[in-house]
């Protein structure tokens, strides 16, 4: 039997750096193997500062364009 996964959610849809990096750095550094982090930006550059540091901390990262924002899938 495959574990279920929990989503956390993180909107930062009307932050910019460094506040997207600090917040969504906290957040990454909590998360569970058991869990997935959905971080919800507009402010572009963050999809390189946060990928940056879930790559640096070997955590999987994707993102997908929804509307006029992006959304981050961070996982273990």
């Amino acid at each position: 039997m495959m574990k279920k996964i929990k989503t956390k959610k993180l909107d930062l849809r009307g932050e910019k750096c460094p506040f997207t990096m600090i917040h969504a750095r906290e957040a990454m550094e909590k998360l569970k193997a058991d869990e997935e982090l959905e971080i919800l930006i507009v402010y572009l550059p963050a999809i390189e500062t946060i990928g940056q540091v879930a790559f640096k901390n070997n955590l999987k990262f994707d993102f997908e364009k929804i509307e006029d924002w992006i959304k981050l899938t961070i996982r273990k």
